[in-house]
């Protein structure tokens, strides 16, 4: 069937150089490789013994420098843009990276569900440049200041969804298929939108000099926040998140034990993967941190049917409390985190998801420093379900290809401590 001279605000030319990026793609998808890259996330969610996954997940800015603006075929004002975006990162990552990365052959659109918020909301003061240092002006200056707080709802707009399932088709031809993907806005971390809201020096402050006014604060936003899950939930509005989502805070999310038994097709919380993590709370205490976090986190995250938890914060001090989270699955291990205390408690009981320092990418590379360092890491944690994954990778200076590098050094020091190739 030929092309039509525009389709979504595309040209033909454009919308040709679209169709074959697809095609590379779909050959990325269906490849053997990808396939046991599947299987290897599986058996990690899992808790299946297996050599540790190998994975990069670099941030947006660090992108821009593997990929230049001028590969791209489509247009940034287009919703096109977004679908040729992740193709071309799930390409780079097979061709270029060649680390666990796996995707799949789909192309998903956004339901156009809204959120309504919270009635205030934190000003960001500096943040006219993404570049920029920024911070919050919080609203909540007074006890008072929680009265115009509002409890939120969420509001489906079915054409909108339609017409964007039927572009989108439209877009794709009979090259894949199109799938509706949703997240309603349910806030199972809480702490960044509590700092947003009060200013993370008066949180701390707060737990001393005011805590009943804290506890008031996190039980509103705990109560919104099930109101949301239960409207998104009675509305069908859910979409699984057990393949090639991103899950935690760096992992994919398949696994074959979601959806939970008696999944009709429709989407509900215990069919899930969640993520909670506190990573203000870095430097509170255990107590602290479940009486002003954890407790309230925990009747969200018990809903769904796994759950990761952490972030940039050292939990090696808090691993008891993590433990009374309901269907913990995947912990993770920060830079800052004891690697030695995380492997004793973590055993091969969670997944222990380990971020190595990024900063190794840019300031001082040096490869024997880093094979030392992840060949230590790798005897330390025998006998764990282990993630090695590269993140939170801001710049890759002037040298892009150090993150294919740092894939290679990891796979060579894997198959060194496993003895077999990864």
């Amino acid at each position: 069937m030929p092309l039509r001279e525009r389709i979504d605000g595309l040209s033909r030319a454009e919308l040709t150089a679209l169709r074959d990026l697809m095609k590379r793609y779909l050959e990325v998808c269906h490849h053997p490789l990808t396939e046991q890259r599947r299987q290897k996330w599986q058996r990690s969610s899992t808790l299946q013994p297996q050599p540790p996954i190998v994975w990069t997940w670099p941030d947006w800015r660090a992108w821009k420098q593997l990929i230049a603006d001028d590969e791209y075929s489509t247009p940034e004002v287009t919703s096109a843009r977004a679908f040729e975006d992740h193709m071309r990162k799930a390409i780079y990552h097979f061709e270029i990276l060649k680390d666990d990365h796996a995707c799949e052959p789909v192309m998903r659109v956004w339901a156009a569900v809204e959120h309504s918020g919270w009635g205030l909301e934190p000003t960001r003061i500096g943040d006219e440049n993404a570049n920029d240092a920024w911070h919050y002006d919080p609203p909540i200056k007074q006890e008072s200041d929680f009265e115009k707080l509002r409890l939120p709802t969420l509001s489906y707009d079915e054409e909108s969804t339609k017409h964007r399932i039927d572009a989108a088709r439209e877009l794709v031809g009979d090259l894949m298929p199109v799938e509706v993907t949703c997240w309603p806005g349910v806030d199972t971390v809480l702490i960044v939108h509590l700092c947003g809201l009060r200013g993370i020096d008066q949180v701390f402050l707060d737990m001393y000099e005011r805590p009943d006014f804290l506890h008031r604060l996190l039980g509103f936003l705990t109560e919104g926040n099930l109101k949301v899950m239960e409207q998104a939930e009675a509305g069908g509005w859910l979409a699984l998140n057990n393949k090639d989502d991103y899950t935690g805070s760096g992992a994919m999310g398949y696994t074959d034990e979601l959806p939970a038994a008696g999944f009709a097709g429709r989407a509900r919380f215990k069919d899930l993967w969640a993520h909670s993590e506190a990573q203000e709370y870095a430097l509170v205490g255990p107590l602290q941190h479940e009486e002003f976090a954890l407790q309230y986190q925990i009747r969200l995250l018990e809903r769904y049917g796994l759950v990761c938890y952490g972030c940039c914060e050292a939990l090696h001090r808090k691993f008891d409390l993590m433990m009374k989270i309901p269907r913990l699955r995947r912990i993770s291990i920060s830079p800052w985190c004891n690697i030695r205390v995380a492997a004793e408690r973590l055993q091969n009981r969670y997944v222990y998801n380990w971020k190595p320092n990024p900063a190794d990418l840019v300031a001082g590379w040096d490869e024997s420093r880093i094979r030392a360092q992840l060949t230590e890491f790798l005897a330390v944690t025998k006998g764990c379900v282990v993630e090695m994954v590269m993140k939170d990778v801001q710049t890759l200076g002037d040298h892009p290809e150090r993150l294919a590098r740092w894939v290679e050094i990891a796979r060579e020091c894997v198959n060194a401590q496993y003895g077999q190739a990864n």
